[in-house]
């Protein structure tokens, strides 16, 4: 699938890669415990961004709990607002290693971040229309 473009495009991509997306959210998010994360042994090949990144997970960390139950029950209740901050905040807790790009889910992870703006576009455009 393409980069979503409409609100409902992006549920489609959520809904068909949902068990990796949500194992993204259970291996990096800074709120899962550190016994519980991967990507320790990656090499990390944008040193500068990781030393950045670090102390955004340590932020996010303190102020996240639960991120796994979180996903689940923003995906129960439809609320794409939850996931897309959810989502930010894994990437967030990714390291800075070309290596993640083969995690499963990895791409998808990308375009639901990236392409939240559909339902601001959505919303601009109801608001615009009365609806």
């Amino acid at each position: 699938m393409d980069s979503p473009r409409t609100p409902e495009e992006w549920w489609q991509l959520l809904r068909e890669n949902l068990g990796n997306v949500r194992q993204l959210v259970a291996a990096y998010h800074p709120g899962v415990p550190e016994d519980r994360k991967k990507g320790g042994d990656m090499t990390i090949t944008a040193a500068g961004a990781e030393a950045l990144c670090s102390e955004y997970r340590e932020e996010i960390a303190q102020r996240s709990c639960l991120p796994v139950q979180r996903f689940d029950l923003a995906v129960k209740a439809g609320n794409h607002t939850e996931l897309i901050d959810l989502g930010n905040e894994t990437w967030f807790g990714m390291p800075e290693s070309s290596e993640v790009r083969s995690e499963p889910g990895f791409f998808a992870l990308c375009d639901l971040c990236s392409e939240a703006w559909v339902f601001q576009a959505s919303e601009e455009t109801s608001n615009e229309t009365g609806g």
